[in-house]
């Protein structure tokens, strides 16, 4: 009798142990996911912030396309005209490390800035970042405002190239966590900062941002696509011409 006494009493601390570790799991389980949830609350509203804190600096704005545009001192478009006056302008462009698929948009925004930008007589320099995770500089490519020049330089010679330009045009990579695709113009700074969501978003903005500047875009556009024809005719031609003039000399 007293041994099952003591078997039961026994079995009975087990019990009550197990509940109590069982308890303490369970409370160490719910601090974790308080934890975690309040954790991400404050990360949201560290972002709602920041958000806040980047459009209110800006007095004006405007929206076109899908794009929200912001300025401060002047109105959106006499802005973007102020940051574009310099003579010399840095394009920078982020692209995530490994993205192959970006590499089209790259090369046509390239190709609009440089083609628009140069015939309007500006010094223009690209220079295209490969970043991280977070955004961080990897390394970059650059032509040092030379179309033949293509450089590969390190992280720290990246930064101060961008560091030095008086006038840039940043456009960062795409993400869709952004709130919205914005463009943020500082004349005071000289700076265009593009915030796309996605690479459509990237190429839009770059098209208004110089259509702002440019009213005459399109007709620039059309004249350039003009002589670089008439040029790939004279050049189709020359080479026409030569071949039949060595078919000549042929024994």
């Amino acid at each position: 009798m007293a041994k099952a006494l003591a078997t039961a009493q026994l079995q009975t601390v087990r019990e009550i142990k197990k509940k109590a570790n069982i308890k303490k799991a369970n409370r160490k389980a719910t601090v974790f996911v308080l934890a975690l949830f309040i954790s991400l609350i404050v990360v949201y509203i560290s972002y709602l912030g920041y958000s806040y804190y980047q459009s209110s600096r800006f007095e004006y704005r405007e929206y076109e396309s899908g794009i929200t545009f912001y300025s401060r001192e002047f109105a959106v478009r006499d802005a973007i005209g102020k940051c574009l006056e310099p003579e010399s302008i840095l394009v920078v462009i982020n692209i995530a490390d490994g993205d192959t698929n970006y590499t089209s948009y790259i090369t046509d925004m390239i190709v609009l800035y440089n083609t628009i930008l140069v015939y309007k007589g500006k010094a223009t320099t690209t220079q295209i970042n490969t970043v991280d995770s977070r955004g961080n500089i990897i390394n970059c490519v650059t032509n040092r405002g030379d179309v033949y020049t293509n450089d590969l330089l390190a992280r720290d010679e990246c930064i101060a190239l961008q560091e030095s330009e008086s006038s840039k045009i940043v456009i960062a990579y795409p993400s869709n966590n952004l709130k919205e695709p914005a463009v943020y113009c500082d004349p005071i700074k000289n700076i265009i900062d593009i915030k796309p969501r996605t690479a459509k978003d990237s190429m839009i903005s770059t098209y208004i941002v110089l259509k702002s500047k440019y009213p005459d875009l399109e007709e620039v556009i059309q004249t350039v696509e003009k002589v670089k024809k008439e040029l790939g005719d004279s050049i189709l031609s020359d080479i026409n011409n030569l071949s039949a003039h060595d078919s000549n000399l042929a024994p």
